[in-house]
């Protein structure tokens, strides 16, 4: 999964629209805000931050995008009970200087969200589960801080804490833990068996959502259609986003699912996506991308 994400992360950088006219607000002021949908996780489930910007100036302002955090002008610290800074280990980009590719009117918005178990997870260490860190990303149990900084705002602080599963959650992790000691490039099936097994008898699951990717995306049938060439990444994303509108892949997966579509087509795809999934990341982040759409339309017909 953290291959998936640094890819998306790529995909959501170099496809964005950019308008043709250069908007710049004189004294840009930028506000931050991050929230936490909960205060406790269990290890290895992923800790979604939500942030959002907002021009709170007169003007349109041209900034940079919410999108990766830690390179210049985005960035996520997080500390652990005893005020120490974790390393991060996300990706890491050096973004040449610049106005910025993303437009804000008068009171605009940029919404994001990030996964604090990717971007800040240990590479070197285990969590004391027999689960990779590369599919499962952790965070150490304890209790920690969080804040973001974007260009000159600052965010509030939030707390949160990590403590190991127990119950149904601790027996899914188990079942994790098999899969993985179970996976073998040469006969998949018995590792893909219980992530199945998860994904039905536990679909509220906090692994569920990973559990039905890798079920689908190593599945045998998959791998006969990448063989033969016929395999529809686009489908697949779409069912990922289509099932889990609520992940912080969301915007990844919307990215690439509408950009092979026309702008028709684009439009018609965002508003259903609004509209039946509301009160989710994906229908956020398809609002944001259909604003962008209707912002591009405006300023190519000279609205200004």
């Amino acid at each position: 999964m953290r291959y998936a994400y640094h890819f998306i992360a790529v995909l959501l950088l170099s496809n964005v629209t950019v308008s043709p006219f250069s908007l710049h607000a004189g004294g840009t002021d930028l506000d931050i805000e991050i929230s936490l949908s909960k205060h406790v996780y269990v290890l290895h489930e992923r800790i979604v931050l939500d942030a959002t910007i907002t021009n709170t100036c007169s003007d349109t302002a041209r900034t940079q995008l919410l999108t990766s955090p830690n390179h210049r002008q985005f960035r996520i610290d997080l500390r652990n009970g005893k005020g120490d800074l974790l390393e991060y280990t996300g990706m890491r980009f050096d973004f040449v200087g610049g106005p910025g590719r993303l437009l804000l009117e008068a009171g605009g918005q940029e919404f994001g969200s990030f996964d604090l178990a990717e971007l800040f997870s240990p590479y070197d260490n285990r969590s004391g589960h027999s689960v990779s860190n590369l599919v499962f990303p952790y965070i150490p149990t304890g209790s920690y801080t969080v804040r973001a900084y974007f260009e000159e705002a600052v965010s509030e602080e939030l707390s949160f804490e990590i403590v190991e599963p127990s119950g149904d959650e601790g027996m899914i992790l188990g079942l994790i833990e098999e899969a993985c000691k179970a996976w073998d490039r040469e006969n998949r099936f018995p590792a893909i068996q219980r992530y199945e097994e998860i994904v039905d008898r536990h679909p509220k699951s906090v692994f569920a959502e990973r559990c039905y990717y890798f079920s689908k995306a190593y599945s045998q049938e998959a791998s006969d259609q990448k063989k033969h060439g016929t395999y529809d990444e686009i489908s697949f994303t779409t069912d990922m986003l289509l099932k889990y509108p609520n992940s912080s892949d969301s915007r990844g997966w919307l990215v690439l699912v509408t950009d092979h579509l026309e702008e028709e087509d684009k439009m018609d795809f965002l508003n259903s996506l609004i509209q039946d999934k509301r009160d989710t990341r994906a229908s956020k982040f398809a609002t944001q991308m259909r604003n962008k759409l209707l912002l591009r339309q405006k300023l190519e017909k000279g609205e200004q």
